[in-house]
């Protein structure tokens, strides 16, 4: 986080877990922040204390140095609301992993079942799977 803001080059993919019109629960991609209502160009003060920065000898930082033109996304450009949210389509008999920190502090993590993309169990532990669930995976071709 720079300055209170992220830079967009490092995100990785974001996922939202939400009802969707008839009330079903499905798990959604979320695209990079693109309104530009969030963007913040980077300042004048900003550029040059990078470029002073990046001009110091053998600077990991060097990379980082910022260039008129360019700038950040504010915080509020990465809720899900903001974002464009693309449905993960059929998750044919899936179980996803989905974890994080919740608002108190403590880590979470749940397993959640989808059975044609719509999610149909959860649970606190990995799923497990009866002796010989697997005996059939040689059709195909692993």
């Amino acid at each position: 986080m720079v300055n209170g803001a992220m830079p967009e080059e490092h995100l990785s993919p974001a996922y939202f877990l939400r009802h969707d019109e008839s009330s079903a629960v499905r798990l959604y991609l979320l695209d990079r922040p693109s309104d530009r209502r969030y963007w913040r160009p980077w300042t004048k003060q900003e550029i040059e204390a990078s470029e002073r920065a990046a001009s110091e000898p053998r600077t990991i930082f060097e990379p980082l140095a910022k260039k008129a033109g360019e700038g950040c996304f504010l915080p509020d450009a990465y809720r899900p609301e903001h974002r464009r949210q693309r449905f993960m389509g059929e998750l044919p008999h899936q179980w996803t992993e989905i974890y994080g920190t919740c608002e108190c502090g403590q880590f979470v993590e749940w397993w959640i079942k989808f059975c044609d993309g719509v999610a149909s169990e959860f649970c606190s532990e990995p799923p497990t799977y009866p002796a010989g669930f697997f005996d059939d995976a040689g059709e195909l071709d692993l």
